[in-house]
């Protein structure tokens, strides 16, 4: 017996215990679970080593096959999942970070983000928020402040009367306007009134070149050094690694040292991105070396910079599918 394509999966889900094959049923449409019940019916007794090549099949595919997550993939989910009416909502929800209130989904914010955000604030509205946040959170904002800002916050934690019901609405409507734009949900019609300066500027300071670079990192310290710390997170991003598609990773991958590019990418946010889409025969060796290197801070930085202007040269001479310019958006 050689099974068709919903015999096989007739085969697979009556080999399932009950209550997995009914989770998968609920998420098939009506047309689906017609088809497979149609092809149940027919099968009559099915071998068991018919069952076990058609698993040892599917275990060999799964191996084999990349899975690539996006907008699309989650779209194309939940198109199966919720009404039509509920998409743009289930949409937002799966952009904006966890959390059933603003507040919540605060805390979830990139931290640095987050610190970009207050320091734009008047302090009585950053005491509010970070009297509302979890403690836990709010000292990890305070540590990342200055002395004095952080002494002057905590003072009018303390001092702090009841907050009435209109003014928190306007902080978290403050809120709101952040994380949508952090998120990329907001109305496309809308001006865009924040805007993560600090990334901006740190990516300009990557196009100047080395030479300007290292001048001007001391010059600014120098004069002012609020800024330089708020822009130093940003210096050596890896967000530009999220735009880059499989051929340029195949040019990039062929062109630099990849142990600086192992190390540069240890722990790092744009993980998942990069393994779903370098080239396969890169996988397994990084992966290997993922494993076993341990970059100590000071080596990790150095590695982001070298692999960054790497990134920028590439960009430059052409060799990538699009320009660097993109890691400027919050």
């Amino acid at each position: 017996m050689d099974p068709s394509g919903v015999e096989k999966v007739a085969i697979l889900l009556m080999s399932l215990p009950e209550d997995q094959t009914t989770k998968i049923i609920s998420l098939l449409t009506e047309d689906e679970i017609l088809d497979i019940s149609r092809a149940i019916h027919k099968l009559g007794m099915v071998k068991a080593q018919v069952i076990n090549n058609l698993c040892r099949d599917f275990l060999h595919t799964i191996e084999h096959q990349q899975v690539v997550g996006g907008e699309y993939s989650a779209k194309h989910l939940i198109q199966k999942a919720f009404p039509q009416d509920k998409m743009p909502h289930a949409m937002e929800e799966i952009k904006s970070p966890p959390g059933k209130t603003i507040w919540e989904k605060l805390s979830h914010c990139d931290t640095q983000d987050v610190l970009d955000f207050l320091s734009q604030q008047h302090p009585q509205t950053i005491a509010i928020i970070l009297s509302r946040l979890h403690p836990e959170k709010s000292s990890i904002f305070l540590k990342m402040m200055g002395h004095d800002e952080t002494y002057d916050i905590l003072t009018r934690i303390a001092k702090m009367k009841e907050v009435s019901v209109d003014t928190l609405t306007h902080i978290e409507d403050l809120m709101k306007e952040f994380i949508d734009t952090l998120c990329g949900t907001t109305n496309s019609h809308s001006p865009q009134t924040y805007v993560n300066h600090s990334k901006v500027l740190a990516t300009i300071i990557h196009y100047l070149g080395d030479d300007i670079d290292e001048n001007f990192l001391k010059n600014i310290g120098e004069k002012n050094p609020d800024i330089l710390k708020k822009v130093k997170p940003f210096l050596n991003h890896l967000d530009c690694l999220n735009h880059l598609n499989t051929e340029d990773f195949t040019h990039l991958l062929n062109t630099i040292d990849m142990r600086t590019f192992v190390k540069a990418i240890k722990d790092d946010p744009c993980y998942m991105h990069v393994m779903q889409h370098i080239p396969q025969e890169f996988q397994l060796s990084i992966k290997h070396m993922l494993a076993r290197v341990q970059p100590t801070p000071l080596e990790k930085n150095f590695s982001k910079k070298e692999l960054l202007n790497h990134l920028h040269r590439l960009s430059k001479e052409g060799h990538l599918s699009l320009t660097l310019t993109q890691d400027i958006k919050s």
